[in-house]
């Protein structure tokens, strides 16, 4: 059955790497994570199909904005800086 899978993906805890690459050496499938809340009832972020990255929660969907924000003063912060994922959509 697995041969018929086209992509794997799933949300809430980071898939380990290695597990990912085992997915990838032993069955040729990417494994895409998405992000979301609760509050926001879907996803917000997925990672492209078409472009897959291990360890990235991916990019903004349809209307939805997205930054990381200091925790302290709420200003947007740069690559790499760690803070707080803002959301706000429609």
């Amino acid at each position: 059955m697995i041969s018929t899978l086209k992509l794997v993906g799933g949300g809430g805890a980071a898939m380990p790497a290695a597990i990912a690459k085992k997915l990838k050496d032993l069955h040729g499938l990417n494994y895409l994570k998405g992000y979301g809340l609760t509050e926001t009832i879907a996803a917000t972020h997925l990672n492209p199909a078409n472009a897959p990255r291990a360890q990235y929660l991916g990019m903004a969907v349809f209307d939805i904005k997205s930054c990381i924000s200091s925790p302290q003063d709420h200003k947007e912060l740069g690559p790499n800086e760690i803070g707080e994922i803002l959301i706000a959509g429609p």
